[in-house]
């Protein structure tokens, strides 16, 4: 396998005993993404922004991202002047470079060819003005590959003769940073990269959410709690504190045709008594439905080989990563019960019909309990 390379810290060491006076061409997909890059290089380098990105399909929107760029260029104090180039705005360059990649989803291989189109043109503008390096601030995204970016960027450098600037902005906060710098200078920020394409998968993605960083918060038996800033399609911010858990299984074991043998357990943090059906956890790397015979037979005393896939239930979505499988189990034996140390429970017997009311009834509160009764209702016709 091979290993990625830490492109934030190879742009660390060459800028510890970069040469006064160093000029970069820096390419630019937006004024929101170029802000922390822009308030980061500037103290090392002298800068050029270069504008240049034909993807963008529509030119009202090309024009009001070049022009929020030039007024962040003109209102964000930094250490030494930063200069703007504009290049050609021409849509069908990038139609024409991206033709048969139309249906390729974002991130994939038509995105390395954008990435590649506007970083030769940026290259070869460096190259013709006499700048020391050229880049990008496309590494500032958590949704750009950084990794295909600077493999790009060292192709370039080979092909043409100009030095790369190697980076992943988005390191060190780099994107957090940005964020605050939009919101510091008020720019306006997209929610798709520009193309056509990418505009029209933002109805699939406009309710994505991307992990940033995180930071963990609990690591117990059962459960491992953390804390992830994550990124919104709509280029905001915010934090999610999240339960880790390995899952659990749900068997509806059904007897003489209308019957299933519940359970009936104290649970301590509701501080009652309550009915379920037999469930427990997955183990590390378990097979759900392995889990599930084993939980049958601990439980009930009963085994069985004939357990039927009732699908899969998010219990808690807003703050859990829980999954129970559920499933149904007939043409049962009866075995021993065999209860785990601090296990206590007794079993009961209850007809389908029964136990539906006690669902409606609200004598049954356990989530996975109420599903599975009602779908056994709906699918065996009680």
């Amino acid at each position: 396998m091979s290993v990625k390379t830490n492109y934030q810290k190879e742009l660390e060491k060459l800028l510890e005993n970069i040469p006064k006076g160093t000029r970069l061409l820096l390419h630019s997909c937006c004024a929101p993404c170029s802000s922390y890059v822009i308030s980061y290089l500037a103290n090392y380098l002298d800068i050029t922004v270069f504008y240049y990105n034909p993807n963008i399909s529509e030119r009202d929107e090309y024009l009001k991202r070049a022009a929020e760029q030039k007024r962040l260029i003109s209102e964000m104090p930094t250490p030494h002047k930063v200069d703007f180039i504009e290049g050609k705005y021409d849509g069908k360059i990038f139609f024409d470079a991206v033709r048969g990649y139309e249906c390729c989803r974002e991130g994939g291989d038509r995105c390395k060819i954008c990435y590649r189109l506007r970083l030769e043109e940026t290259a070869l503008k460096a190259k013709e003005l006499g700048y020391d390096y050229f880049s990008t601030t496309l590494t500032i995204s958590p949704l750009k590959n950084a990794q295909a970016i600077n493999e790009i960027g060292k192709e370039l450098e080979k092909m043409h003769g100009v030095n790369w600037l190697p980076s992943d902005f988005k390191k060190n906060e780099g994107y957090k940073k940005s964020i605050e710098l939009s919101k510091k200078y008020s720019l306006y920020r997209q929610n798709y990269c520009g193309c056509v394409f990418s505009k029209r998968e933002s109805g699939e993605t406009v309710l994505y959410e991307k992990t940033l960083a995180t930071t963990e918060i609990f690591d117990g038996k059962i459960i491992r709690v953390k804390r992830d800033d994550v990124l919104l399609s709509d280029g905001t911010s915010a934090f999610r504190e999240v339960v880790e858990h390995s899952g659990g299984v749900c068997v509806a074991p059904l007897i003489e045709d209308d019957k299933l043998i519940f359970v009936r357990q104290f649970r301590y943090p509701h501080g009652e008594v309550i009915y379920e059906l037999p469930a427990g956890k997955l183990e590390k790397g378990e097979d759900p439905k392995s889990a599930g015979l084993r939980e049958l037979s601990e439980e009930t005393g009963y085994i069985s080989d004939d357990l039927t896939d009732l699908g899969i239930l998010y219990p808690t979505p807003a703050y859990c990563g829980e999954k129970i499988y559920m499933y149904l189990a007939r043409d049962m034996k009866k075995s021993e019960q065999h209860l785990d140390t601090g296990e206590l429970l007794f079993t009961e017997e209850i007809s389908l019909e029964r136990a539906t009311e006690m669902v409606m009834r609200g004598e049954i509160r356990d989530a996975k309990t109420q599903v599975m009764v009602l779908k056994l209702a709906r699918m065996l016709g009680v």
